[in-house]
């Protein structure tokens, strides 16, 4: 009895193998270690030789596999039907089936473009009719009336941007407007005038012009940067401060006046709201249309501000001489303290009168 049981303890295991091997062969789904499994055998049919050495009746090998599955816990049970129950199997070390890829629809919808994750992707622009301007900026002079030149600038890519203006000596620094344009009109001192635009970023552009006109004309130039507060006045033919012939910035005087002869004009360059201005102021007499001889005063002054009070300011005359060379001197001037706002300094002397000869 207790060889019959070893025989079929023995057999009960090579048939649970065979069954799990039968199991992993063709891809039925293997239970968890959670459940159990029943499996019976009938392996009485055949007579059994108690004689027969057990080891050589059933030779166990190993199972060939990667992930080798051992039954453990096997509960065997003879029933009088001589078949062998197996209870409780728990397997160990299963490998789990593998996941089949899930089938594509039969029809695949297309999906929107995403731009960033944030909208959709914007359509790209149909080409223009014309061509726009590229960056390129561009400068015109022209020459108009009283020996002045009119300059245009066109830089569509740089609008409300800083731009010095370069002529003969003399500096100047303006903006373009929110098209990137500007227009000055600005009196020549050269005959043939050679204009430099340059802006902050390092780009510029050239413009020339051609000024017969300027012979005859007598003109002064005062620059400055910053807030120095300075003016240049002439009093014509022995004018009196708020008087006619008194020319400066703040009057009424127009360069059409001076192309009929009968007075001189003040012209203010410069964008004082800039970054670090550079500012000018140019005095021009139409001396060969004067209808008369006589003398003008040139002064220049400066008025005391709380900009500039308690400091030195400087600034440069340049005036138009013969064979339009210009002749420069620097001017150094300690503003008084802040008790003087409103009060204005006087310098007579540091330019020559003019001497008109008239006709």
């Amino acid at each position: 009895m207790l060889k019959s049981r070893k025989y079929m303890a023995i057999g009960g295991t090579v048939v649970s193998a065979l069954a799990i091997g039968f199991v992993m062969q063709f891809g039925r789904d293997v239970p968890s270690a959670e459940k159990s499994v029943l499996v019976s055998a009938d392996i009485a049919t055949a007579p059994i030789d108690p004689s027969t050495d057990p080891e050589t009746l059933v030779e166990l090998t190993a199972l060939d596999t990667e992930t080798p599955v051992i039954p453990v816990g096997v509960l065997v049970e003879e029933t009088p039907e001589h078949n062998v129950v197996l209870e409780d199997v728990t397997l160990t070390a299963a490998t789990p089936p593998a996941k089949l890829p899930r089938a594509l629809p039969d029809e695949i919808q297309p999906l929107k473009a995403r731009f960033n994750g944030v909208g959709d992707l914007p359509s790209a622009p149909s080409d223009p009719d014309t061509p726009a301007l590229g960056c390129t900026m561009m400068a015109q002079a022209t020459p108009i009336q009283a020996a002045m030149i009119r300059v245009n600038v066109v830089a569509p890519c740089f609008p409300n941007e800083r731009i010095t203006v370069h002529h003969n000596g003399m500096m100047f620094t303006d903006a373009t407007d929110e098209n990137g344009m500007l227009a000055v009109d600005v009196p020549a001192l050269s005959e043939h005038a050679i204009f430099i635009l340059a802006l902050a970023n390092g780009k510029g552009a050239v413009a020339q012009a051609h000024v017969p006109t300027l012979a005859g004309f007598d003109r002064v130039a005062l620059q400055w940067s910053g807030d120095g507060g300075f003016q240049i006045h002439a009093r014509e033919y022995g004018a009196s401060y708020g008087d006619q012939g008194h020319v400066w910035a703040g009057s009424m005087h127009s360069s059409f006046e001076a192309d009929a002869g009968t007075g001189g004009f003040v012209t203010r360059l410069g964008d004082a709201g800039t970054l670090a201005p550079q500012l000018a102021e140019i005095y021009s007499f139409p001396t060969g249309a004067a209808q008369r001889q006589g003398t003008i005063a040139l002064s220049v002054e400066a008025e005391v501000s709380e900009l500039n009070c308690g400091r030195d300011v400087s600034a440069q005359v340049l005036k138009l001489g013969p064979e339009y060379v210009l002749q420069t001197s620097d001017l150094i001037l300690s503003v008084p303290d802040c008790d003087a706002v409103g009060d204005f300094l006087v310098l007579n002397k540091l330019v020559d009168d003019l001497k008109i000869a008239g006709k």
